[in-house]
């Protein structure tokens, strides 16, 4: 009859202590480590979820100050969590020590803390200027040509202009997108102001061609504006003050289509 084997408690209890103290001593480096981690940088790196918390972005609507004081258009962009900046410029139509106009316009989306222009109206010969720095406080037109109406509508009202859009028939630019503009870019222009632009609609029809403006041009200048565009033009001149030398009104009307070689009238003062 075989005798069966039992292996000693003692030693079995022996590597249970082992074990134990393994276990142990892996969370007393773990905490260790932690320890370390949190005196070598001063804090406990953050969650994912609470970096973006704390760095997400708070936007608020831009108040309407034109017509206010300029401490008091300043203590409103304050109060709306705004940073105001006070530029001057002379005008004739606001009254001195109000603001005119801001950069951006009242109603515009703004992260808080962003910078607001308030442009505050002085008089000629006012201690805040005269009429000759008038210019400097002016802005320049940025260019549009190439852009469609709603990026030039959103470029220019962020510039602190409004745009007039009208479509136009022409060969160098693609339907939908702008080919001219008035003032031209970079022309100083009082903040506020519009600028008139003309949107492609395309090529024109076969055998047709858009009628030039020609208001304002001396009667050369139109007469070859006129038959670059494939017209006829007859200029006539007539009596009227102010208008010597300037053409001030032609048939047909500029915009509108005629056939190529059709006969253009520009009337001239004298």
């Amino acid at each position: 009859m075989t005798e069966e084997y039992t292996e000693p408690s003692d030693d079995r209890d022996g590597d249970r202590r082992r074990s134990a103290w393994l276990s142990w001593a892996v969370l007393a480096i773990v905490f260790v480590v932690v320890i370390w981690v949190f005196l070598h940088y001063g804090q406990v790196p953050a969650s994912s979820g609470s970096r973006t918390s704390n760095s997400m972005l708070t936007a608020a609507t831009v108040p309407n100050v034109v017509g206010m004081t300029g401490d008091a258009a300043t203590e409103m962009l304050k109060r709306a969590g705004f940073v105001a900046e006070v530029d001057s410029a002379f005008s004739s139509k606001v009254t001195p020590g109000t603001v005119a106009s801001q950069k951006p316009r009242a109603g515009t989306k703004l992260v808080k803390g962003g910078l607001v222009v308030v442009v505050v109206a002085f008089s000629v010969g006012s201690e805040s200027g005269t009429a000759e720095g008038m210019e400097a406080a002016d802005n320049r037109v940025p260019s549009v040509v190439g852009l469609t109406e709603l990026r030039a509508d959103e470029l220019l009202e962020n510039d602190g202009y409004n745009l007039s859009c009208t479509g136009g028939y022409t060969k160098t630019r693609p339907r939908g997108v702008i080919y001219s503009q008035s003032p031209e870019p970079g022309e100083i222009s009082p903040l506020g102001s519009t600028v008139e632009a003309k949107m492609s609609l395309g090529p024109p029809p076969p055998g047709q061609v858009q009628v030039p403006d020609t208001i304002g041009m001396t009667p050369y200048r139109a007469t070859q504006a006129l038959k670059v565009a494939g017209l006829d033009p007859r200029s006539m001149i007539q009596w009227r003050d102010g208008s010597s030398g300037i053409v001030f009104q032609q048939d047909p009307a500029p915009g509108v289509l005629a056939a190529e070689g059709s006969r253009v009238f520009i009337l001239s003062g004298e």
